[in-house]
């Protein structure tokens, strides 16, 4: 029995001993971690000796950011490239990012393709590169890359996002589609998604499935003046006219927009009633038209 209470004391020292090396640990969490939250005292202890950040992988890259963020370009490159040279992940994406805001993209894409070849950041890094290309207007090669990611990840919502951004670019209104669906499937009900999808069967002249599209936005968000306005010219484009004026007449109930009075001539223009379409015009005109 006279041995239980040293018995205890030393578990107990064992113990505090583990949690403290596992404080001193990286968790691999950086989306996670309290250390690396805003304001977080670590990161200011980063930042007054760099050395500290080695307890934590990913510090140092989420400080470069954030020195980025204040402005504070000099140190975030510092802080960055020490980063890279520690090897820790992330940090040529940083680096490449600070340096595609300085306008150096050639350096920007070979930082990025370092980090490529890190088959823990590689689809992060093909998401960069394609950001980059599609900055430039190149969307042809953006997309090469953007399918590149997606393809490492199909449940990637993002990858499939920015490859249907780069096809709508390119008037391929039909693979804009596809890849915006499967987005969706990853992420239901997610609203710029089903905007960017909605804006794309229009593109493609597809207003009755569009008009769908932004039914189910309404359902989700709530009635709103220019969503509502949005409604009743898709509803038009569709051939529902009556719909459309339901939808126009909500609207102008929410918004003094003088052009849903200009929609809504146009509406009853083409139901042939010019009468009221004439009276929808001058409204227009006398609150628009100088």
């Amino acid at each position: 029995m006279s041995a239980q209470p040293f018995l205890l004391a030393a578990l107990a020292a064992l113990l505090a001993s583990w949690l403290w090396l596992r404080s001193r640990r990286c968790c691999g969490r950086p989306e996670s971690c309290p250390r690396l939250e805003k304001d977080s005292p670590f990161l200011h202890a980063c930042m007054a000796d760099p050395r500290r950040a080695r307890a934590c992988r990913h510090a140092l890259p989420t400080l470069a950011m954030r020195l980025v963020r204040e402005g504070a370009i000099g140190h975030a490159l510092a802080c960055a490239g020490r980063a890279a040279a520690d090897g820790c992940p992330g940090a040529w994406i940083v680096l490449g990012r600070i340096h595609q805001d300085l306008g150096n993209a050639g350096l920007a894409r070979e930082f990025f393709l370092r980090e490529a070849s890190n088959p823990e950041n590689a689809l992060a890094a093909r998401l960069a590169i394609g950001d980059l290309h599609a900055r430039a207007g190149d969307y042809a090669e953006a997309s090469r890359h953007y399918r590149q990611a997606a393809e490492m990840d199909s449940t990637f919502a993002e990858a499939w996002c920015s490859l249907g951004r780069c096809y709508a670019a390119l008037g391929h209104w039909d693979d804009a589609r596809v890849c915006y669906e499967l987005a969706l499937r990853q992420a239901p009900d997610h609203l710029p998604t089903m905007h960017a999808l909605g804006l794309v069967l229009v593109g493609a002249g597809d207003f009755p499935a569009a008009l769908r599209v932004f039914q189910e936005i309404l359902d989700i968000a709530g009635p709103s003046g220019p969503l509502l306005a949005r409604l009743g010219r898709l509803a038009r484009e569709a051939g529902d006219f009556r719909k459309a004026v339901v939808y126009l007449k909500d609207s102008m109930k929410l918004t003094g927009l003088p052009d849903v009075k200009k929609d809504m001539a146009e509406v009853y223009a083409a139901m042939g009633q010019v009468e009221i379409a004439e009276f929808y015009r001058q409204e227009y005109e006398r609150e628009y038209v100088l």
